[in-house]
């Protein structure tokens, strides 16, 4: 995690001039959130993946390009929307790019979590990505913060109602 940290820093820093289609360039930025993880859950914070508490870690949350619609919520956030989603306590949804809700489901998996997407709460049609969470944000930065999962073959729809 410590080298996606690095580069997260440098473009908060020095936001870069990327492709983002049809003949448009932008400027990806990084809005790290400075507000400190909530320590009142301890029994929570222990039971997260390690790069995820990581990242909370280092900013609670993120946004790119400063528009709202590719962002990692901060944990306050997160377990609020998980509430009023009505998920279990195993399902987080971490973060929303553009229509894609990302979720993080802690699970009996090899990693102990997995990472889905869907295109809307409401559908509860969510698809498994066989990623880490670091490697969820570097196929982010590497894809310029698009949603790269849509390139995906994978019938396998799960729902979290």
């Amino acid at each position: 995690m410590k080298d996606i940290i690095t580069v997260l820093k440098l473009i908060n820093d020095n936001p870069l001039r990327v492709y983002i289609g049809e003949g448009m360039i932008d400027n990806l930025t990084v809005s790290l959130h400075s507000e400190q993880l909530p320590n009142n859950n301890v029994n929570l914070l222990k039971k997260l993946p390690k790069q995820y508490l990581e990242f909370l870690q280092f900013s609670n949350g993120l946004e790119f390009y400063n528009s709202g619609d590719h962002r990692f919520h901060p944990l306050d956030e997160v377990l609020a929307l998980q509430k009023s989603y009505g998920f279990n306590e195993n399902v987080f949804p971490i973060g929303y790019f553009l229509e894609d809700t990302v979720l993080l489901v802690l699970d009996q998996s090899t990693r102990g979590y997995s990472i889905y997407v869907g295109s809307n709460l409401l559908l509860d049609e969510f698809i498994l990505l066989e990623h880490d969470f670091k490697e969820f944000l570097e196929n982010l930065l590497i894809h310029n913060c698009s949603n790269f999962w849509i390139h995906f073959n994978d019938e396998n729809y799960y729902d979290f109602s």
